[in-house]
């Protein structure tokens, strides 16, 4: 699971072979922001 803005953590885990399967929208909220989540797994 990787915060939908967090470019380089997605980057990262696509690099180790995870794949999107979804994204959860507002799935977190901090100080009265909402952060979406997007799904990932590795297929083997």
């Amino acid at each position: 699971m990787v915060v939908t803005s967090n470019q380089k953590a997605k980057q990262f885990y696509s690099t180790l072979g995870f794949q999107t399967y979804g994204v959860e929208k507002q799935a977190f909220k901090y100080k009265g922001q909402y952060w979406d989540e997007e799904l990932m797994a590795i297929y083997i």
